[in-house]
């Protein structure tokens, strides 16, 4: 094992200290997975108390250090903070693809939009299925039939309105995988860290309850 993880293993402070000094003087809170303010009141009590940051030497932990030596070896997370810009275009990339993807699930229960008709509508692709099946089945466009909304509340709708909710329904999905290329594209040109966080990663569900 390394000196630096030798000096961790040894460390014999009895006041609980998630704090490790960066070379840069910068001091790293490994459970905030973040940089210290070092004019908080907590990190303060932390110092008075006769607490110090864990180091290696005078200077402390360089970056790769900290990194892979100590929070990997642990399996700790590594915060944001950590990370080069093209490590965190990477692992921002990867939350994209793997939010994204929920939409690709037969059974999504989170996943919805608003009708025009005035009532919310799963969106996932079983509820397309049944859509579709409800429409089918139908002898004429006036009887109506019984269908479940996204509240579980009973709705009766008739093959022209069955159809409206369809078209919205693939106008949904579709919306979503555009607002994914557009995140996908933000996400690639950015250029530093602070424009890559400022990627919106959520998606917005429509409404077409509303004009836009």
């Amino acid at each position: 094992m390394s000196d630096f993880l030798d000096e961790f293993m040894n460390d014999t402070q009895s006041i609980y200290n998630p704090y490790y000094q960066l070379d840069t003087g910068e001091v790293y809170d490994k459970d905030a997975q973040n940089f210290v303010d070092k004019e908080s009141a907590t990190y303060k009590e932390f110092l008075n108390a006769g607490g110090e940051p864990l180091s290696i030497g005078e200077k402390g932990y360089t970056l790769e250090q900290l990194k892979r030596s100590v929070l990997k070896f642990y399996g700790w997370p590594i915060g944001e903070c950590l990370l080069t810009v093209d490590e965190l275009r990477t692992k921002l990339q990867a939350e994209l693809e793997a939010e994204s993807a929920k939409f690709e699930e037969n059974l999504n229960k989170d996943m919805f939009f608003t009708s025009s008709l005035g009532f919310k509508v799963n969106g996932d692709r079983r509820t397309r299925s049944n859509i579709e099946d409800l429409i089918s089945m139908l002898p004429e466009d006036t009887t109506p039939v019984s269908y479940r909304d996204f509240n579980n509340q009973e709705q009766k709708l008739t093959r022209p309105q069955l159809k409206t909710i369809l078209t919205e329904h693939l106008q949904n999905g579709l919306d979503l995988y555009q607002q994914k290329w557009q995140k996908q594209a933000e996400l690639q040109a950015a250029k530093s860290k602070e424009e890559l966080k400022a990627v919106n990663l959520d998606f917005t569900f429509k409404d077409y309850s509303t004009k836009e």
